[in-house]
């Protein structure tokens, strides 16, 4: 359901205009412990770093951060604290993710100071989701030992694990 709500909300943004470059979403009956879950669904969708904020208590709302390659997210967030000094109560993370809290009923104007700070940091170019691939495999490589041998490797921030391309046809499948 706060998937849903949030693909509204992006809609009606996209009616508006252009989509933000950093988007920040929240709504009262989201769940805190599964906004970055949504987050990262969202900025999946959108190829944009996404904030969405839950409800902690009466004064509070808590964030939570996923990025794209090209901002550190993280280092978008101290920006955004050193420009709005008390925006932020606290926060802190890493390059493609990261959980804050702001006062409540400041959440448009973090939105604005967030969405500066990212059309200043990212090249738009980053926003377009491009899909880089390894190509295709050849036909002998094609094997169990392979796929194993790939899955049991260490992949991780800038060493992606391998992404192949291929158009075949699937006779069969089982889980």
């Amino acid at each position: 359901g706060m998937q849903e709500q949030a693909l509204e909300a992006l809609d009606k943004l996209h009616l508006e205009g252009s989509l933000p470059h950093g988007l920040c979403l929240f709504d009262e009956s989201w769940h805190q412990g599964v906004i970055g879950i949504l987050a990262s669904r969202i900025k999946d969708r959108v190829h944009r770093p996404v904030i969405a904020f839950a409800k902690a208590n009466d004064d509070e709302i808590k964030g939570s951060a996923r990025s794209v390659p090209g901002l550190h997210i993280r280092d978008a967030l101290d920006a955004v604290a050193a420009h709005h000094p008390g925006l932020l109560n606290k926060f802190g993370g890493h390059a493609m993710a990261a959980g804050l809290s702001i006062p409540e009923g400041r959440h448009e104007e973090f939105s604005q100071a967030f969405e500066a700070v990212v059309r200043e940091l990212i090249d738009p170019a980053d926003l377009e989701g491009v899909i880089e691939t390894d190509g295709e495999l050849d036909a002998a490589d094609h094997r169990y030992e392979l796929a194993v041998e790939i899955d049991h490797a260490v992949w991780g921030q800038g060493f992606p694990a391998p992404l192949f391309t291929a158009t075949f046809d699937v006779l069969a499948q089982r889980v």
